[in-house]
């Protein structure tokens, strides 16, 4: 895909450049400056488009992080139970396993 790209990018140019040609009469080094500056930013514009890609990619992740946390637990607490205010240096699970 970069590289049909580029190549509707450089034709976009050259089209740009001979709509041009009617008001003035280029220079074959006008054409060819003009030509190096065009290319110059084929880079840049790429960039561009790989951060919209990566934005995309992060909000889809943050939308499905949201969701994850907006589940109700499926483990709520009694509604008479009492806080546990004895433990000192937290719980310890001894010979706990899982199938």
């Amino acid at each position: 895909m970069r590289l049909g790209l580029g190549r509707l990018h450089l034709l976009g140019e050259l089209i740009f450049f001979v709509a041009q040609l009617p008001d003035f009469v280029a220079q074959p080094q006008q054409f060819f400056i003009f030509l190096f500056a065009m290319l110059q930013l084929m880079s840049p514009l790429k960039s561009l488009s790989n951060v919209n890609a990566t934005l995309q990619e992060g909000l889809a992740a943050a939308v499905r992080i949201f969701r994850i946390l907006d589940t109700k637990p499926a483990i709520v607490s009694r509604p008479a139970a009492r806080p546990v205010s004895t433990i000192l240096n937290g719980i310890e699970f001894d010979r706990v396993g899982f199938r």
